[in-house]
């Protein structure tokens, strides 16, 4: 940031009195926004940025009280127009006057200001002058506004102001914008090729032992060959059919081997499932944000 103190812009005067017209008077009186009416008065006006000078958002208010001061007196717009003036020439007489010390300012508005009312009173019209009753309420208004603290009204706008610029420099750096779709190539990943030969091929082990299993069974499966009529004669009468007892514990010791592996082959194959559809999700929903 660069800061600077400078002076105030605005000389150590008032602004020149601004004049009216009925037209505008009617401009300004008809926004029930005062803020409204400020703005519409500084266009009038064209004293510059008031948002930027404190002085002329002074100045503005100062002006504006006192036309919302006639239009609550239902003045007309010769008396509206008249007080405008009158307000005006005070406080050019609060700031431009001299007076030997502070206690001689206030005596002095006020002598001005009554001097003044009776001069503008009979420049008007005999219809539009001002009654008792307007003047003494202009009186207070020009006591409230002016006359019962000159020397504020004349420090604001005669002693200089210092004022601190302040500039900054804001950078704001856009993202970079994603390639297209339409150039990106598809990157085979090892893991999920790897996932995927897993789930259709089981191992080189358990291989080995289904085929010796299938074998095995296929041996117990076999027909016992026939007997011949001398090995009939010496086979014992009460000799039973029963296979021998290792061969049915081999059968069944297979068979169960076989169980336990097809559950474990499908839990593995549903785990690599699992994992396959979860990195599949992944990457289309990386696509999709970029």
């Amino acid at each position: 940031d660069n800061c600077a103190a400078r002076p105030g812009p605005m000389p150590a005067s008032l602004p020149e009195a601004l004049r009216i017209t009925p037209e505008q008077l009617a401009e300004v009186w008809r926004p029930a926004d005062s803020a409204e009416s400020i703005s519409l008065l500084a266009r009038i006006a064209d004293l510059g940025d008031a948002e930027e000078e404190p002085r002329i958002s002074l100045w503005l208010d100062f002006l504006h009280a006192t036309l919302v001061f006639a239009k609550e007196q239902r003045f007309s717009a010769a008396k509206a127009l008249a007080s405008f003036d009158l307000i005006q020439s005070l406080a050019s007489h609060a700031v431009n006057a001299l007076v030997a010390n502070e206690g001689e300012l206030p005596a002095s508005c006020l002598s001005f200001f009554s001097s003044a009312v009776l001069e503008s009173t009979k420049a008007m019209a005999p219809s539009e002058r001002f009654s008792l009753v307007d003047v003494e309420a202009l009186m207070a208004h020009a006591r409230a506004a002016v006359i019962d603290h000159p020397w504020l009204i004349r420090t604001v706008f005669t002693v200089g102001q210092d004022v601190r610029l302040s500039e900054a420099t804001y950078l704001v750096q856009r993202p970079t914008a994603p390639e297209p779709l339409a150039d990106a190539e598809q990157v085979e990943s090892f893991e999920t090729e790897d996932a995927l030969d897993l789930c259709v091929s089981p191992p080189a082990d358990s291989a080995a032992e289904e085929t010796a299993a299938d074998t095995s069974s296929a041996e117990l499966d076999l027909p016992a060959p026939e007997q011949t009529s001398e090995e009939e004669a010496q086979t014992p009468a009460d000799a039973s059919p029963t296979p021998p007892p290792a061969s049915e514990a081999l059968g069944k010791s297979v068979e169960a081997y076989l169980s336990e592996f097809t559950a474990a082959m499908e839990a593995r194959q549903a785990a690599q499932e699992a994992l396959l559809q979860q990195r599949i999700d992944a990457l289309e929903a990386k696509v999709g944000k970029a």
